[in-house]
């Protein structure tokens, strides 16, 4: 695992491609969205959110010449991973577009699937083993299986990435359950990670002390903002300390940058 050092690995839109893996925690309100700007800056959008706050953050971070969205993967179909993408596909050019192929019969992802369809945006489903190269990075999918028992709960068909670059890696988790970390562990796919995005807001649905222990992220981070639930939920917060991970809260820190040159790594706030 890499060492965490804030040494200045920052760079600005006009200096892009700049040869370092970007990784951005949008701050969205409850719910997830995460943009990925490659070496050789492509971009990644990973869910998008509960709203159309995802809109202003993209335009903060992406320059005017340069707003395409080379992949949108949404890791599950819940509407607040879906709402947000759905704004970005009317506003921005999307050129493939991932999801876990499952049927879930709500308005808005039903629209989403629509106007993916609508533009002929060429769709894949995503699945364990896909394997997503960007110029020396890559996005590896470790779920769900190929072989994909069904399941009443759609947190549970979340698509799980690992993206990376050299010798840096982070675990994006979408809403996992405990039952999918159970199933990662025993099927090997359960990697040492420099960075986890913390599943389901930091719910106790996921996190289970026996796959952080697995995974020994240095750092967690939570996609969280004002809510009902109780996200993140104290046992959490407590596990991810106990193993010594530094937590940063899009709700307290805003949108959060993991900058890495793939041998070192530094975190970003924005508050």
């Amino acid at each position: 695992m890499l060492l965490v050092l804030n040494f200045g690995l920052v760079s600005f839109a006009l200096q892009r491609p700049d040869g370092l893996a970007h990784i951005y925690f949008l701050d969205v309100g409850q719910g997830d969205s995460i943009l990925i700007v490659t070496p050789d800056d492509q971009h990644i959008l990973i869910d998008g959110g509960p709203t159309e706050a995802v809109i202003s953050r993209l335009d903060s971070i992406l320059p005017v010449w340069d707003r395409n969205i080379d992949y949108m993967l949404l890791t599950h179909p819940h509407a607040d991973h879906v709402a947000g993408l759905l704004a970005v596909l009317k506003r921005y050019p999307v050129k493939h577009f991932l999801y876990n192929g499952v049927d879930y019969d709500t308005e808005i992802y039903k629209t989403l699937l629509e106007e993916v369809n609508r533009q002929r945006i060429p769709i894949d489903i995503a699945e364990v083993s896909d394997d997503f190269k960007f110029s020396g990075a890559s996005l590896d999918i470790i779920a769900p299986p190929v072989e994909r028992p069904k399941r009443a709960d759609p947190n549970e068909t979340s698509v799980v990435a690992v993206w990376r670059y050299k010798n840096f890696s982070a675990l994006l988790t979408g809403d996992a359950s405990v039952n999918n970390e159970r199933e990662l562990l025993a099927a090997g796919l359960a990697p040492d990670v420099d960075v986890l995005k913390v599943g389901h807001q930091g719910s106790h649905t996921s996190s289970s002390i026996e796959f952080l222990r697995a995974i020994q992220p240095a750092v967690g981070i939570i996609e969280v903002g004002p809510n009902t639930y109780g996200h993140p939920h104290a046992d959490i917060l407590q596990r991810l300390a106990d193993i010594g991970a530094a937590i940063y809260r899009t709700d307290q820190d805003g949108t959060v940058e993991v900058v890495t040159d793939g041998s070192r790594y530094a975190v970003h706030p924005t508050r």
